[in-house]
């Protein structure tokens, strides 16, 4: 029972990591809903389905419930969450490449507004810039 109670345990600690994910993929969802987001949303789902399946499976073994199909679910109650796992980290990690290239766009677009702004105002002040 002791064993159980500690697997459980750990999963009620993975609780907030989901909610987190779920909250962060739903924020995500206004800004388009790309290859990233759905991956990232794949992984979640999983990752929940997984969590479910795992409490699902303690309570039946802790109750005798389970006979014959306990190890098929158990089995894929921890499958799950790792295939969730890797697809949410494939989606995070092109969303950040994708974040990171748009941060550097706008840099770069300002820094040639600024340089037009100087142009501009040499032009003004009728100096001749070379």
């Amino acid at each position: 029972m002791a064993f159980s109670g500690l697997f459980m345990l750990s999963y009620l600690v993975t609780l907030p990591v989901l909610v987190a994910q779920w909250v962060g993929i739903m924020g995500l969802r206004h800004a388009g809903k790309s290859g990233a987001w759905w991956s990232m949303a794949a992984g979640v789902a999983l990752g929940t389905l997984g969590t479910v399946l795992w409490v699902g499976a303690m309570i039946g073994f802790s109750t005798g419930g389970f006979r014959g199909t306990g190890s098929f679910m158990m089995i894929s109650a921890s499958a799950l969450p790792a295939l969730g796992s890797l697809l949410f980290g494939i989606g995070f990690a092109i969303h950040g490449l994708r974040a990171s290239r748009s941060a550097q766009r706008v840099q770069e677009l300002e820094q040639l507004a600024a340089a037009m702004s100087e142009e501009i105002n040499q032009l003004r002040q009728g100096r001749n810039p070379v």
